[in-house]
Parts: structure tokens; C-alpha cells; sequence
């Protein structure tokens, strides 16, 4: 399990007095890891050199009106995806807006503050954002992953990896030992995305046929009806959504859209052509995407889904891969809170005593 000796931390601060009280202070609470920078100079060698969990900056530095915010520049070109807290004595409300847009930095704390300490609440905020990211994950690697997993699949085939500004850190035959290696080598832990670039040929899956972590839909909400002039059925993607919300609830699972229940190739082509007026595999993820923060949750997106395409005999298919959630999911329909799960082969809605049973509540 990471403590906070395992946590890096980088502090950009020129006050020559206040340094020592921070690094004091973060020592005391527990902190081995922590590097510092007189300036944003420094700064930005450390980053080019050290991988870190948080990144504490000044927002005034001497000789250099841009301070805190050239810190935050820097980042946002190298793509870290650190948590950044900006200790300051500035008290400007218009600065701390601008930290906070956009969601560039986690927090913004005075050293002037009068109710409690600014250095408890330093500590306070960081073990916040490390419990934040830690429940949710690191989106912006999490996007990364989504983006590369055709590269990562190539690169990486059955392998656990670690991933942090958007490049991989390590990589282990398991998740124990990577986590081993990242320690050895005094690197985070708490950030990175760690992911199993699992491979399986799709055409294994077929043929293993549906069952309590497989699931085949023809079409996303393309209507299959060749006597129908309608093309767009609005209501087929709940049974997808109903699909992904069970695998979040139970197991972990694999959503194949383009493939019939017989396990005849279908493909994602017609719905590609009605996802989005970009006509494109891109638009299409984008759809489902949307419809999973709409109806199920943001946050599931971010951690728990992953979708990307296979081909199979010329024709397209779409995977959805489900990690099941520590997180209760529940689907919207009508202005009601629906929760399914898997079972062998079927998706079933549960009432609300058998939500209390799934959960573990007994009479």
C-alpha cells in the first residue's frame, strides 16, 4: 500500500525563510520525497528530469511577475498531469480564478490565512487530491490510454502497465510487481494509470459465445430492420447501456457491438454512418461516451470503460471493455434510477431488497 513516503512532491519557492517551513512541515507529516526550485528555471529542469505526484509553486518568484503561473505553463507543455497547488500570499480573487479554470491546479491557498495554519491546510489538500485520484483516476492518462491502446496493444501485448504524462513509466507481468519496480525506482505511485493491456484475438471471443463477462449487440442504434424506413432507433442504446452498467455492477466485462447473438459479423459501419455528422470511428466513440455521462455517470467513463475497434472479416467492430466499479451504477430511464447485473448470460434488473443483498445488506 503507498504511504506518503512514497509520495514526490516538488516545491517551487524562493522565499529563503518560508522553504525550510514547508519542507519541516511536510517532513513532519510523513513526506520522504520531496525536491525543491528557487525559480521557474529550476522548475522546469526538475520536470524534464523527475516524474511527481504534486507540485507545489509560489505564484510570485523573483524576477518573474509570471511566478505559480509559469510553473503551471510549463506543465501544460510537457502534458504533466501532476496535481498542482498554488501557495501564495497573493490573496487575488482574479488570480485564483485563473489557477482554478479550467482545472489546471487542484488548489489555490493563501499564506495569509487566519482560521488555521496555511501549511496543515497544504497537507490537508494534498492527501485530498491523492484520495481524489486515487478513487477516480488520472483522467487525462486514462484519455491517453483510450487514444494509444492500438499503439499500447502493439507495444505492450499482455503486459501491466504504468502510465503518467501521457507516456508509459514501467512495465510488469503483474500489477504487484509493478508496483514493486515503481517503488525501487522512488517513482509515484499514487498518479499513474495503471492498465493490463490485455490480448485476446476477438475472433476467441466470438467464438466462446455470450455468457457472464460477454455480451454481442448487432447495432448501437442502428435499426437492422430492413423493412423500416426509419435507420436510427432511438431506443436500442439502452440495451448497450443496460449492458455496461450490469459488468460495472458484477463482473468485468466485454461489450461487442457489430456482432449477432449467433455470433455472425454484423459490423459497426451502418452505425458509424448515424452516430455523428463526423461519419467516423471517432464521432461514434464520442456518442457512446456521451450517452454513458448521460445516463450512467461521468465518472465511469473516465475509469471503468474502455472503447476501441477490431476488425473482423473486413468489417468493423466496436469493443467496450468494463473493469466492474467500487462504485454503485445505476442506470437513467424516465426519471428512475434502474440497476441491473450480470447474470450467466443475461442482463437483470434487481429490485430494491436485491440491491441491498448485492450490496451485502442481510436481514
Amino acid at each position: 500500500m503507498t504511504t506518503l513516503a512514497n509520495i514526490r512532491i516538488l516545491v517551487v519557492e524562493d522565499d529563503k525563510d518560508y522553504l525550510p517551513r514547508i519542507i519541516e512541515r511536510l517532513t513532519k507529516k510523513g513526506y520522504q520525497g520531496i525536491d525543491t526550485a528557487n525559480n521557474e528555471t529550476e522548475a522546469k529542469q526538475k520536470l524534464e528530469q523527475n516524474y511527481y505526484d504534486v507540485i507545489v509553486a509560489d505564484m510570485f518568484l523573483e524576477g518573474n511577475t509570471g511566478g505559480g503561473f509559469e510553473v503551471v505553463e510549463i506543465i501544460k507543455q510537457h502534458k504533466i498531469t501532476s496535481i498542482v497547488i498554488i501557495l501564495t500570499a497573493n490573496d487575488s480573487v482574479k488570480d485564483c480564478r485563473r489557477a482554478l479554470k479550467g482545472y489546471l491546479c487542484w488548489d489555490y491557498i493563501s499564506k495569509t490565512m487566519e482560521e488555521r495554519s496555511a501549511l496543515s491546510e497544504l497537507h490537508d489538500s494534498i492527501q485530498q487530491a491523492l484520495e481524489y485520484s486515487n478513487r477516480w483516476g488520472n483522467l487525462q492518462d486514462k484519455k491517453w490510454i483510450q487514444d494509444n491502446w492500438d499503439f499500447l496493444r502493439t507495444e505492450y501485448p499482455n503486459q501491466h502497465i504504468a502510465v503518467l504524462n501521457h507516456s508509459v513509466l514501467a512495465t510488469a507481468n503483474s500489477k504487484v510487481e509493478l508496483e514493486q519496480q515503481l517503488c525501487e525506482k522512488q517513482l509515484p505511485l499514487y498518479l499513474p494509470v495503471f492498465q493490463h493491456i490485455e490480448i485476446t484475438a476477438i475472433t476467441d471471443i466470438i467464438q466462446q459465445g455470450e455468457c457472464d463477462t460477454i455480451e454481442f449487440k448487432q447495432t448501437y442504434q442502428y435499426n437492422p430492420n430492413p423493412d423500416s424506413p426509419k435507420k436510427k432507433n432511438d431506443k436500442l442504446p439502452f440495451a448497450c447501456l443496460k449492458t455496461i452498467a450490469a459488468f460495472l455492477n458484477t463482473n468485468d466485462g466485454t461489450l461487442l457491438i457489430g456482432v449477432k447473438d449467433e455470433g455472425e459479423i454484423y459490423g459497426i459501419e451502418p452505425d458509424i454512418e448515424i452516430a455523428t455528422k463526423r461519419h467516423d470511428k471517432d464521432g461514434f466513440v464520442q456518442t457512446i461516451t456521451n450517452a454513458i455521462n448521460d445516463n450512467i455517470g461521468p465518472v465511469f467513463t473516465e475509469k471503468y470503460v474502455l472503447i476501441y475497434f477490431e476488425t473482423v472479416e473486413e468489417k468493423e467492430i466496436c469493443v467496450v471493455k468494463v473493469t466492474k466499479s467500487e462504485k454503485l451504477a445505476f442506470l437513467k430511464k424516465e426519471q428512475k434510477n434502474l440497476f441491473f447485473v450480470r447474470t450467466n448470460n443475461s442482463t437483470r434488473e434487481l429490485d430494491a431488497r436485491e440491491i441491498l443483498e448485492h450490496c451485502g445488506f442481510r436481514e
